[in-house]
């Protein structure tokens, strides 16, 4: 369980326990998990940039677009569906947040550096799929799927090496 996950299970233990609301606990939670894409985007270009031996455009925040106002709205729409007395589909949600938070941030730093492929690196415990994947090389807008609790990465792909 990711820590995230553990201080979203501690909020819910509070509802439970009657020392929070349900709006409280809402709050909170989206403010934990916005900290969190924040750290995302900066740790996906900070890892972009040391790959491509550039320099960081800095830290940017999750913006206004059309991908970014979505997901926060599905994950809004999926806490709200979920109830603090489930603290294992709690843990799962925020998990999956988390996942889909990296690789978002990943695919929006690769496009503000105008990466345009990438290879696809299978973690050492990938699954079979991944496994599969691994060395393929796919373009930034069409990014192979991923899954629940993937930690499979995407390498950048030098172009134009100056």
């Amino acid at each position: 369980m990711t820590p995230l996950a553990r201080k979203t299970q501690a909020l819910a233990l509070a509802v439970t326990m009657g020392v929070i609301d349900q709006a409280a606990f809402l709050a909170i939670t989206t403010a934990l998990l916005a900290a969190m894409r924040t750290r995302a985007a900066t740790r996906a270009e900070a890892d972009l940039c040391r790959q491509l031996d550039a320099p960081p455009f800095g830290l940017w925040l999750p913006d206004a677009s059309p991908l970014y106002e979505a997901s926060l709205t599905t994950v809004l729409d999926s806490l709200a569906s979920v109830t603090p007395g489930e603290p294992d589909a709690l843990s799962n949600l925020v998990e999956v947040i988390e996942d889909d938070s990296r690789h978002e941030a990943t695919t929006k730093a690769m496009t503000i550096h105008h990466v345009e492929r990438y290879r696809f690196v299978a973690s050492a415990d990938a699954c079979d799929k991944c496994r599969d994947d691994d060395g393929k090389t796919y373009p930034v807008s069409k990014s192979p799927s991923h899954h629940n609790h993937c930690k499979c990465e995407a390498q950048p792909i030098k172009e134009n090496p100056k």
